[in-house]
């Protein structure tokens, strides 16, 4: 066989490998922005790392701010930010925020 061949097959296969590589460089770099172009219903926020593995995460979901936890199990709920508030849990008519026991 000619070695010419042999040149021309790796020259082929190393354009092929490297044009695969910028497009999944290009999709890694811009693939959320071209995902995400149109206003959603969710937005999150902001993410804080707590401890490895574990965030607390402020989501938007419609009209509701919620309060989450992460971990490797899942997501937990938390509470609800008022709209407008610093407050995570809003006081009821009593002044007893939800989380607190009445004993």
């Amino acid at each position: 066989m000619d070695t010419g061949i042999y040149i021309r097959m790796i020259g082929a296969l190393a354009l092929v490998l490297g044009l695969l590589l910028l497009l999944f460089y290009c999709l890694k770099k811009w693939g959320s922005v071209i995902q995400s172009s149109g206003k959603g219903l969710i937005e999150v926020i902001e993410t804080r790392m707590i401890l490895p593995r574990r965030h607390i995460c402020v989501v938007r979901v419609g009209e509701r701010t919620l309060v989450l936890a992460s971990s490797e199990k899942g997501f937990d709920y938390i509470g609800d930010i008022e709209t407008g508030s610093s407050t995570l849990f809003p006081q009821d008519e009593k002044g007893k925020k939800p989380h607190e026991s009445g004993a």
